[in-house]
């Protein structure tokens, strides 16, 4: 396939030759060449345009993808960090329920001592009382 340039005006010449009413045989088929070669020129200009626009939707869509790509493993890092802070959380929680129990079992000790020393405080008193 030959391609055609701007300046050449052999195609558009030959055309207007057959046009003007030139009876020659090869007047027409050079004319009929020269149209094939001009329709051929313009099918291949808007095929490179839809080339040019196909290239351009293709890297519009590959910039989208990337860009959700990115979405994607950012998502899935504050997925992962949420799920390490949640097993922290629930460990803390823990370990405060059982400083919580902790903490009441030593007030209940204490509650407990200081009754026995009340009672002790009080049965000294008894015997002081009776020693008088």
């Amino acid at each position: 396939m030959e391609e055609v340039k701007d300046n050449d005006t052999e195609p558009i010449a030959a055309v207007e030759n057959a046009a003007t009413g030139a009876e020659d045989p090869a007047s027409w088929i050079r004319a009929k060449e020269a149209a094939e070669t001009l329709t051929q020129q313009a099918a291949i200009e808007d095929i490179e345009c839809q080339y040019v626009n196909l290239m351009q939707d293709r890297n519009n869509l590959q910039t989208q993808l990337d860009e959700a790509k990115n979405q994607i493993k950012t998502v899935s890092e504050s997925a992962a960090s949420k799920q390490l802070l949640e097993t922290q959380l629930a460990g803390s929680k823990h370990r405060l329920e059982m400083a919580e129990k902790r903490a009441q079992s030593l007030e209940e000790e204490k509650k407990a001592a200081e009754e026995r020393l009340d009672r002790v405080e009080a049965e000294g008193d008894k015997l002081r009382e009776e020693i008088r």
